[in-house]
């Protein structure tokens, strides 16, 4: 968190923490443990957490996004800017995303586009094609059921969105492996009676990873439809 205008220079800050994050989890146990008034309805799984980045500050350059775009992290940039009118305090949040490229292609490399060569590239070919494979069928859910979701690709997963928050969507844990995830209460998904490879309470999310050729999304549908009415409230 910072009070001042950011730049690109803030990435090789951040990353020492995120290496040391990642490095010491013990360290960060610890520190956790120790921290007074922690939430009671987060749970955290120190055999297998991920590092992320989050930088808030009142105004960040947008030169800062080709620097995020290509490091391994999932980094969110939130600009927060602060108005204080007699008794009522007003904060205007934004969070910074790509923009999409317009235009001929220049020689110098620009920000990602994550399509089927990105990702056949980035991760396991096979499963890259599988990957792709389930946001088609997706895809082809939410159209039947006529939801108003947009698909949005990332560097490590597809989410299904309404607005700025997504409802469900896909997501690579590793080079090969890939999974369904919906944001819904841990409660939710238990009373559905399907089988759920984790629940990852930091981000009010479940995870149910995908066997290619027998996993069906079919059989989410429930949840599929469970997590676009929480969100959207249709």
């Amino acid at each position: 968190m910072k009070n001042v205008t950011v730049d690109a220079a803030i990435i090789p800050q951040v990353l020492e923490y995120a290496f040391w994050a990642e490095s010491n989890p013990d360290s960060v146990k610890s520190l956790w443990l120790e921290a007074e008034n922690k939430p009671d309805d987060i749970s955290v799984s120190w055999d297998d957490f991920e590092v992320r980045v989050i930088v808030i500050a009142p105004t960040i350059l947008r030169s800062t996004l080709a620097i995020v775009d290509k490091i391994n992290y999932q980094v969110d940039l939130i600009e927060v800017k602060r108005w204080v009118e007699g008794a009522d305090t007003l904060l205007l949040v934004n969070r910074l995303e790509p923009e999409e490229q317009k235009g001929k292609p220049r020689p110098v490399k620009g920000l990602e586009n994550y399509d089927r060569e990105f990702y056949m590239r980035r991760y396991n070919k096979n499963s890259a094609q599988e990957f792709l494979r389930y946001v088609q069928q997706v895809e082809e859910l939410i159209r039947e059921n006529g939801w108003s979701l947009e698909t949005k690709f990332n560097k490590h997963y597809c989410g299904f969105k309404a607005g700025f928050f997504n409802a469900f969507g896909i997501k690579f844990i590793g080079s090969k492996t890939f999974a369904f995830f919906f944001k819904l209460p841990e409660a939710d998904v238990k009373a559905s009676g399907l089988k759920m490879t984790k629940y990852e309470s930091q981000w009010k999310e479940a995870n149910f990873n995908i066997d290619p050729g027998k996993t069906r999304v079919a059989d989410f549908k429930p949840l599929f439809e469970l997590a676009y009415r929480r969100l959207t409230g249709d």
